[in-house]
């Protein structure tokens, strides 16, 4: 920690900061690279805060999962007042460092800084949301990033081992703190908005408890918007990665206005972008859809009706993920 950003001189602080809002594999290591846009706005590009905070290794009990872990036995004002607290005292400065190593000091001022990572996800939105309006120093922009629903699941699924939220490797808290995957949240660990019902997260398979992780991203950014209105922002979804050629392009223009212009290299699929597990495979669309129906239906978001099912008064905030309305 540092004595804080507002003992930063003004001019060292970058003047516009874009942060990312997504549950992660959701495409914001390609809405990072510099290599994907050209033009002559001043932007500073990170992907990501794993070397920053030490959260490169998975399964890495430190670095802002540890940190974030560390507040599980805090009340609800504690908890707020020591994230607010590392928002001024650690995330805001490093990243105003970040820019002043990359563009020296004179010009980190003029300059926009992005990072779309989805380390955000672990308690820092809510907290740096409310410094950014309150202190005046920079404005935060957000960009809110989904993708569809079960390519996201596959995608988790792919890797080795598969991620899922709280990982399943052990039952006392601490260790599952530690196996929560790279910048998952665990409803065993956090405070969280979409808290399932007693004895159903047990109950939960890796992709179901994926879908939680999806729809948890979603209730928070649905009460950051109830909280501050007014944050500049954009919403961006894609349902195939040939969408990324529209989606690059009104991003960029987010980002350094007409200054700004996305490279055709990057309108094409992208590597990073393509999962291990084939759509047409084992968590192919029809499947994970049964797995939904119940993870829907165990968690309270819908219940059956007399013509079929209907969405309850608790899922009113996660619609927008819920594939029947991302990616008909």
């Amino acid at each position: 920690g540092y004595g804080g950003v507002r003992q930063c001189r003004l001019s060292r602080i970058p003047q516009r900061f874009v942060m990312g809002v997504s549950s992660g594999n959701a495409g914001s290591e390609v809405l990072s690279l510099a290599r994907c846009f050209d033009g002559a706005a001043k932007v500073v590009w990170r992907s990501g805060a794993s070397d920053m905070y030490g959260d490169d290794t998975k399964m890495a009990p430190y670095g802002l999962k540890g940190w974030y872990a560390s507040l599980a036995n805090e009340t609800d004002a504690a908890r707020d007042a020591l994230t607010l607290a590392a928002v001024e005292r650690t995330i805001v400065p490093d990243m105003a460092i970040n820019a002043l190593r990359t563009v020296g000091v004179s010009a980190t001022r003029e300059h926009t800084y992005v990072d779309v990572g989805p380390h955000i996800n672990l308690g820092v939105l809510e907290p740096l949301t409310r410094w950014f309006e309150e202190g005046g120093l920079s404005t935060l922009a957000l960009v809110r990033i989904r993708r569809h629903r079960y390519a996201t699941v596959r995608s988790w699924l792919s890797t080795e081992p598969p991620t899922a939220p709280c990982g399943g490797l052990a039952s006392d808290r601490g260790a599952v703190a530690a196996s929560t995957g790279q910048y998952h949240l665990c409803p065993l660990v956090h405070s969280v908005v979409l808290a399932p019902p007693a004895g159903v997260w047990e109950r939960l398979d890796a992709a179901q408890r994926n879908m939680w992780f999806i729809d948890e991203v979603e209730a928070r950014w649905q009460r950051l918007l109830a909280k501050h209105p007014s944050t500049e922002r954009l919403e961006l979804k894609w349902c195939a990665p040939t969408d990324f050629s529209t989606l690059l392009g009104e991003y960029a223009r987010f980002v350094g206005g007409t200054d700004l212009t996305a490279l055709d290299e990057c309108k094409q699929p992208q590597a990073e972008l393509i999962d291990a597990l084939p759509a047409d495979g084992a968590y192919n669309d029809t499947y994970l859809a049964g797995r939904d129906e119940e993870y829907l239906r165990l968690m309270g978001l819908t219940s059956t009706v007399s013509n079929g099912t209907s969405w309850t008064a608790r899922a009113q905030t996660i619609l927008a993920t819920q594939q029947s309305v991302l990616c008909p």
